[in-house]
Protein backbone atom coordinates (compact mmCIF):
# COMPACT_ATOMS: atom_id res chain seq x y z
CA UNK A 1 0.00 0.00 0.00
CA UNK A 2 1.25 3.25 -0.85
CA UNK A 3 1.67 6.10 1.79
CA UNK A 4 3.29 9.74 2.13
CA UNK A 5 6.09 10.37 3.94
CA UNK A 6 4.16 12.67 6.38
CA UNK A 7 1.91 9.50 7.32
CA UNK A 8 4.56 6.94 8.17
CA UNK A 9 6.24 9.47 10.13
CA UNK A 10 3.20 9.89 11.90
CA UNK A 11 2.81 6.17 12.33
CA UNK A 12 6.14 5.38 13.59
CA UNK A 13 6.37 8.49 16.11
CA UNK A 14 2.94 7.30 17.58
CA UNK A 15 4.26 3.78 17.76
CA UNK A 16 7.35 4.17 19.23
CA UNK A 17 5.73 6.46 22.03
CA UNK A 18 3.03 3.94 22.93
CA UNK A 19 6.32 1.58 23.28
CA UNK A 20 7.45 4.02 26.10
CA UNK A 21 9.76 6.38 23.82
CA UNK A 22 10.10 9.85 24.73
CA UNK A 23 8.98 12.78 22.17
CA UNK A 24 12.61 13.51 21.11
CA UNK A 25 13.08 9.97 20.57
CA UNK A 26 10.24 9.00 19.27
CA UNK A 27 10.80 11.97 16.98
CA UNK A 28 14.34 11.47 15.49
CA UNK A 29 13.91 7.86 15.17
CA UNK A 30 10.88 7.99 13.16
CA UNK A 31 12.24 10.41 11.04
CA UNK A 32 15.05 8.58 10.02
CA UNK A 33 13.19 5.49 9.07
CA UNK A 34 11.10 7.15 7.15
CA UNK A 35 14.20 8.82 5.31
CA UNK A 36 15.30 5.39 5.05
CA UNK A 37 12.31 4.45 3.15
CA UNK A 38 12.87 7.44 0.99
CA UNK A 39 16.19 6.26 -0.08
CA UNK A 40 14.80 2.53 -1.19
CA UNK A 41 16.56 1.34 1.87
CA UNK A 42 13.56 -0.80 3.51
CA UNK A 43 15.22 -2.96 6.16
CA UNK A 44 16.80 0.01 8.32
CA UNK A 45 12.77 1.96 7.07
CA UNK A 46 9.71 1.16 8.58
CA UNK A 47 10.32 -2.13 9.25
CA UNK A 48 12.07 -1.34 11.91
CA UNK A 49 9.50 0.24 13.91
CA UNK A 50 8.03 -3.16 15.26
CA UNK A 51 11.55 -4.31 16.49
CA UNK A 52 12.20 -0.58 17.88
CA UNK A 53 8.94 -1.35 19.82
CA UNK A 54 10.18 -4.38 21.15
CA UNK A 55 13.44 -3.23 22.23
CA UNK A 56 11.28 -0.45 24.47
CA UNK A 57 9.20 -3.10 25.90
CA UNK A 58 11.51 -5.37 26.60
CA UNK A 59 14.07 -3.53 28.03
CA UNK A 60 16.68 -3.51 25.48
CA UNK A 61 16.00 -0.01 25.28
CA UNK A 62 15.21 2.75 27.64
CA UNK A 63 12.66 4.94 25.71
CA UNK A 64 13.04 7.24 28.78
CA UNK A 65 16.84 7.79 28.36
CA UNK A 66 18.51 11.58 27.31
CA UNK A 67 21.88 11.45 25.72
CA UNK A 68 24.91 13.69 28.26
CA UNK A 69 28.19 14.50 26.95
CA UNK A 70 30.51 12.87 29.60
CA UNK A 71 33.81 13.88 28.22
CA UNK A 72 34.67 17.20 26.48
CA UNK A 73 38.48 17.78 25.61
CA UNK A 74 39.52 19.84 23.13
CA UNK A 75 38.54 18.16 19.26
CA UNK A 76 37.35 15.25 21.06
CA UNK A 77 34.30 14.41 22.89
CA UNK A 78 32.07 11.13 24.65
CA UNK A 79 28.46 11.27 24.19
CA UNK A 80 26.45 8.65 26.26
CA UNK A 81 23.34 7.46 24.79
CA UNK A 82 22.21 6.14 28.07
CA UNK A 83 20.92 3.01 26.60
CA UNK A 84 17.84 4.85 24.42
CA UNK A 85 17.45 4.53 20.88
CA UNK A 86 20.42 6.34 19.48
CA UNK A 87 18.91 8.76 16.88
CA UNK A 88 19.15 11.96 19.37
CA UNK A 89 22.71 10.95 20.04
CA UNK A 90 23.62 10.67 16.43
CA UNK A 91 22.52 14.05 15.41
CA UNK A 92 24.32 15.77 18.58
CA UNK A 93 27.60 14.16 17.63
CA UNK A 94 27.20 14.91 14.08
CA UNK A 95 26.59 18.40 15.16
CA UNK A 96 29.58 18.96 17.29
CA UNK A 97 32.07 17.24 15.69
CA UNK A 98 31.49 19.11 12.79
CA UNK A 99 31.55 22.23 15.05
CA UNK A 100 35.13 21.33 16.64
CA UNK A 101 36.51 20.16 13.09
CA UNK A 102 36.09 23.96 12.45
CA UNK A 103 37.59 25.34 15.44
CA UNK A 104 40.35 22.86 15.50
CA UNK A 105 41.07 21.51 11.93
CA UNK A 106 39.97 17.92 13.32
CA UNK A 107 37.26 16.41 15.44
CA UNK A 108 36.24 13.20 17.00
CA UNK A 109 33.09 12.16 18.76
CA UNK A 110 32.06 9.14 19.77
CA UNK A 111 28.77 7.75 21.22
CA UNK A 112 28.70 5.09 23.87
CA UNK A 113 25.81 2.56 25.40
CA UNK A 114 24.00 3.09 22.13
CA UNK A 115 22.43 0.07 20.02
CA UNK A 116 21.29 -0.11 16.27
CA UNK A 117 22.07 3.59 14.38
CA UNK A 118 19.91 2.50 11.09
CA UNK A 119 21.81 4.06 7.70
CA UNK A 120 24.89 5.91 8.66
CA UNK A 121 25.03 7.63 5.15
CA UNK A 122 21.55 9.47 6.35
CA UNK A 123 23.50 10.39 9.78
CA UNK A 124 26.53 11.72 7.87
CA UNK A 125 25.30 13.87 4.76
CA UNK A 126 27.10 16.71 6.70
CA UNK A 127 30.29 14.90 7.27
CA UNK A 128 31.17 12.06 4.95
CA UNK A 129 32.43 9.13 6.86
CA UNK A 130 32.36 6.89 10.54
CA UNK A 131 32.69 4.18 12.06
CA UNK A 132 29.76 1.42 13.60
CA UNK A 133 29.89 -1.29 15.55
CA UNK A 134 28.34 -3.06 12.40
CA UNK A 135 32.16 -3.03 10.98
CA UNK A 136 31.10 -1.49 7.41
CA UNK A 137 32.27 2.06 6.65
CA UNK A 138 30.04 4.62 4.92
CA UNK A 139 31.70 7.23 2.20
CA UNK A 140 30.15 9.32 0.30
CA UNK A 141 32.34 11.54 -1.93
CA UNK A 142 29.29 12.98 -3.70
CA UNK A 143 27.68 14.09 -0.97
CA UNK A 144 30.62 15.82 0.39
CA UNK A 145 31.12 17.57 -2.55
CA UNK A 146 27.73 18.88 -2.40
CA UNK A 147 27.27 19.30 2.33
CA UNK A 148 29.76 20.35 3.37
CA UNK A 149 33.98 21.21 3.83
CA UNK A 150 34.88 18.09 5.77
CA UNK A 151 36.73 15.58 4.51
CA UNK A 152 35.47 11.85 3.98
CA UNK A 153 38.06 9.28 4.59
CA UNK A 154 38.04 5.23 3.56
CA UNK A 155 39.66 2.56 6.14
CA UNK A 156 41.61 -0.77 5.84
CA UNK A 157 40.48 -4.08 4.29
CA UNK A 158 39.70 -7.48 6.32
CA UNK A 159 40.96 -8.71 9.97
CA UNK A 160 42.67 -5.02 10.16
CA UNK A 161 39.16 -3.27 9.40
CA UNK A 162 37.39 -5.26 11.52
CA UNK A 163 40.13 -4.67 14.22
CA UNK A 164 40.48 -0.95 13.64
CA UNK A 165 36.43 -0.33 14.21
CA UNK A 166 36.64 -2.35 17.26
CA UNK A 167 39.39 -0.47 18.68
CA UNK A 168 38.15 2.82 17.60
CA UNK A 169 34.20 2.24 18.13
CA UNK A 170 34.37 -0.11 21.22
CA UNK A 171 37.48 0.54 22.67
CA UNK A 172 38.11 4.62 22.48
CA UNK A 173 34.39 4.78 23.72
CA UNK A 174 34.01 1.83 26.50
CA UNK A 175 31.38 0.03 24.98
CA UNK A 176 30.75 -3.47 23.97
CA UNK A 177 32.31 -5.30 21.01
CA UNK A 178 30.18 -7.14 18.53
CA UNK A 179 29.96 -10.09 19.61
CA UNK A 180 29.14 -8.79 23.71
CA UNK A 181 25.59 -7.57 21.60
CA UNK A 182 22.62 -9.73 20.99
CA UNK A 183 20.93 -9.62 17.45
CA UNK A 184 19.48 -6.39 16.60
CA UNK A 185 16.97 -8.30 14.80
CA UNK A 186 15.05 -9.64 17.82
CA UNK A 187 13.19 -7.82 20.19
CA UNK A 188 14.71 -9.78 23.34
CA UNK A 189 18.01 -9.37 24.53
CA UNK A 190 20.82 -7.86 26.57
CA UNK A 191 20.68 -3.85 26.15
CA UNK A 192 23.58 -3.55 23.04
CA UNK A 193 25.75 -0.95 24.93
CA UNK A 194 27.71 -0.51 21.73
CA UNK A 195 29.43 2.48 20.31
CA UNK A 196 29.75 4.73 17.71
CA UNK A 197 32.69 6.82 15.97
CA UNK A 198 32.76 10.10 14.05
CA UNK A 199 35.77 11.90 12.40
CA UNK A 200 35.74 15.00 10.44
CA UNK A 201 38.54 16.94 9.29
CA UNK A 202 38.29 20.70 7.87
CA UNK A 203 40.40 20.71 4.53
CA UNK A 204 41.13 24.43 5.40
CA UNK A 205 43.77 23.47 8.02
CA UNK A 206 45.28 21.26 5.34
CA UNK A 207 45.61 21.79 1.74
CA UNK A 208 42.79 24.46 1.67
CA UNK A 209 39.18 23.93 0.33
CA UNK A 210 40.11 24.76 -2.78
CA UNK A 211 42.52 22.48 -3.17
CA UNK A 212 40.63 19.87 -1.79
CA UNK A 213 37.57 19.98 -3.86
CA UNK A 214 39.22 20.36 -6.66
CA UNK A 215 41.40 17.03 -5.88
CA UNK A 216 38.16 15.36 -5.03
CA UNK A 217 36.26 16.44 -8.13
CA UNK A 218 39.70 14.87 -10.19
CA UNK A 219 38.96 11.52 -8.74
CA UNK A 220 35.05 11.43 -8.98
CA UNK A 221 35.59 12.49 -12.46
CA UNK A 222 38.20 9.45 -12.89
CA UNK A 223 35.88 6.83 -11.44
CA UNK A 224 33.04 8.09 -13.33
CA UNK A 225 34.54 7.73 -16.70
CA UNK A 226 34.90 3.85 -16.42
CA UNK A 227 32.16 2.00 -17.19
CA UNK A 228 29.83 0.69 -15.07
CA UNK A 229 31.14 2.56 -12.46
CA UNK A 230 28.80 4.92 -9.81
CA UNK A 231 29.15 6.70 -6.80
CA UNK A 232 28.13 5.39 -3.70
CA UNK A 233 25.42 6.61 -2.72
CA UNK A 234 23.82 7.64 -6.05
CA UNK A 235 21.07 4.85 -5.96
CA UNK A 236 19.48 5.60 -2.98
CA UNK A 237 19.40 9.43 -3.69
CA UNK A 238 17.95 8.68 -7.09
CA UNK A 239 15.34 6.81 -4.78
CA UNK A 240 14.62 9.64 -2.83
CA UNK A 241 14.52 11.76 -5.33
CA UNK A 242 12.02 9.53 -6.73
CA UNK A 243 10.02 9.02 -3.71
CA UNK A 244 9.51 12.52 -2.26
CA UNK A 245 7.94 13.00 -6.00
CA UNK A 246 5.00 10.54 -5.19
CA UNK A 247 3.78 7.96 -2.32
CA UNK A 248 6.19 5.39 -0.84
CA UNK A 249 4.98 1.66 -1.02
CA UNK A 250 4.89 -0.04 2.46
CA UNK A 251 3.91 -3.73 2.38
CA UNK A 252 0.35 -4.54 3.60
CA UNK A 253 1.30 -6.64 6.28
CA UNK A 254 3.89 -4.44 8.00
CA UNK A 255 1.73 -2.01 7.71
CA UNK A 256 -0.86 -2.98 9.30
CA UNK A 257 1.33 -4.27 12.27
CA UNK A 258 3.01 -0.91 12.68
CA UNK A 259 -0.95 0.87 12.77
CA UNK A 260 -1.67 -1.22 15.49
CA UNK A 261 1.03 -0.64 17.27
CA UNK A 262 0.24 3.05 16.75
CA UNK A 263 -3.11 2.60 17.56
Amino acid sequence: MKKKAGELLRLARNALEKAGANPVMAETAAKHLVRAEEQGLPTHGMSRVPFYCGFLRNGRADGAAHPKMVADRGAVCLIDNCDGLPYESSTWAIEDVIQRARRNGIGFAGITNSAHVGVLGIHLLPVGWALDRNGKPTTDPKEAIENGSLFPIGGAKGAMLALSFELICAALTGSAIGTEADSFFSDKGNKPKIGHAFLAIDPGALAGHDRYFERVETVVTTMLADEGVRLPGARRFASEKKMRAGDIDIADDLLAKIEKLAA
